[in-house]
């Protein structure tokens, strides 16, 4: 395409070009249009997707989350945002967490001879430490539900 061809476009068609690539084209004249279309062209300007399209792609997105691959089979969790009941207590939810500590972390990076990452990691815990010190009157405790899966 080149400028011959924005010419010869309908006034319309121009706008809907300009719009679709997310520019706003107030009460330009066709002269001006017909420059800024060309000028998106040669550009290679996208096409800026709607706010419906953007939606239904982070609706998208956050199913693929959820759903995974075990054993060839595919698995989808319950929607944790979805979940009304069931949420136990920290207290009680505490023995569901998973035996992660962060001895066991430490001692996996040493094993495998990680110390740089070990050194960053542990001065990153010393200031979120010193963080969570400062904070920890703002959460009042973590809760856990039982997420059940649906073949």
């Amino acid at each position: 395409m080149d400028i011959d061809y924005f010419q010869r476009c309908k006034v319309a068609d121009l706008r809907q070009y300009i719009r679709d690539r997310g520019q706003i084209i107030g009460t330009k004249r066709k002269a001006e249009m017909v420059a800024l279309a060309y000028a998106l062209h040669v550009q290679n300007a996208p096409v800026v997707p709607t706010k419906q399209e953007l939606h239904q792609q982070v609706d998208v997105d956050y199913e693929a989350l959820l759903t995974f691959i075990v054993d060839g089979v595919s698995v989808r969790l319950d929607d944790p945002l979805k979940i009304t009941t069931g949420w136990l207590p920290e207290t009680v939810g505490i023995a569901c967490w998973p035996p992660c500590t962060y001895v066991a972390i430490s001692d996996y990076l040493l094993e495998r001879d990680q110390r740089d990452l070990l050194t960053r990691l542990a001065n990153d815990y010393k200031e979120g430490t010193c963080v969570l010190h400062g904070t920890i009157f703002f959460c009042n405790e973590y809760c856990h539900v039982h997420v059940s899966v649906r073949l």
